[in-house]
C-alpha cells in the first residue's frame, strides 16, 4: 500500500504519519456512519 521508499524517508515520523492518518479516517467514518443512521 506504502510505497518502501516513503518509509525509507520517513523513518519513525513516517510511521507516525500513517497511524495518525488511518486513526483519523477510521474515526472520521465511524461519525459518518453514526450520523446517517
Amino acid at each position: 500500500m506504502i510505497p518502501p521508499e516513503l518509509l525509507d524517508r520517513l523513518p519513525t515520523e513516517g510511521y507516525w504519519g500513517v497511524f495518525v492518518t488511518v486513526v483519523l479516517a477510521l474515526w472520521f467514518g465511524v461519525k459518518t456512519l453514526s450520523k446517517a443512521d
